[in-house]
């Protein structure tokens, strides 16, 4: 904090000398050629403390732990595997590929005025849906025809979607 306030100190006092010695001079060519002297003399006061820093040996010190923390840091990042990344994006892709299909049924089985508790899908390697859950209330909530609405979901998801029919599995809540 001390070294700051002497070198604002430093600075104004440069600064002064060379205003005054600015007002003194009579105008013509010299003043030309004095004030830039001047204008240098300032500029290496301002610069000479950051100078000073830089040639102290504890300042490369600083320098250098810097510099080793930030390699130490680069390191430990390469020491992440390709395999680890890849596993993560492809989890990550097969999340929100179950996602987008479970909004899309969502939607599918709204238009046949199924109301279902849960849905489940499960996607295969190439994210191709595998098993398709399908949990609804109770059965005697549909009317006379509910097999026929389930049924006719059923073969509408499957056809819509390609799934195999024998993928889709609607479940009546609390039968398993």
């Amino acid at each position: 904090m001390i070294a700051i306030r002497e070198f604002i100190q430093q600075i104004i006092s440069v600064s002064i000398i060379a205003i005054i010695i600015e007002l003194i001079l009579p105008k013509g060519n010299t003043k030309k050629y004095v004030y830039t002297i001047l204008s240098l003399f300032v500029l290496l006061n301002i610069i000479s403390p950051v100078i000073n820093i830089i040639k102290n040996d504890n300042m490369q010190k600083v320098f250098d732990d810097v510099l080793e923390t930030i390699s130490s840091n680069t390191q430990n990042n390469d020491n992440i595997s390709i395999d680890e990344f890849s596993e993560y994006k492809n989890m990550k892709i097969e999340s929100t590929v179950a996602e987008e299909l479970s909004k899309e049924i969502e939607i599918k089985l709204e238009g046949y005025n199924l109301e279902f508790k849960d849905l489940r899908v499960s996607l295969n390697d190439d994210y191709s849906i595998k098993n398709l859950k399908i949990t609804i209330g109770n059965l005697d909530d549909l009317g006379d025809r509910k097999i026929d609405k389930i049924s006719t979901a059923i073969s509408s998801i499957s056809r819509e979607l390609e799934i195999d029919e024998n993928a889709i599995s609607i479940i009546e809540e609390g039968s398993w």
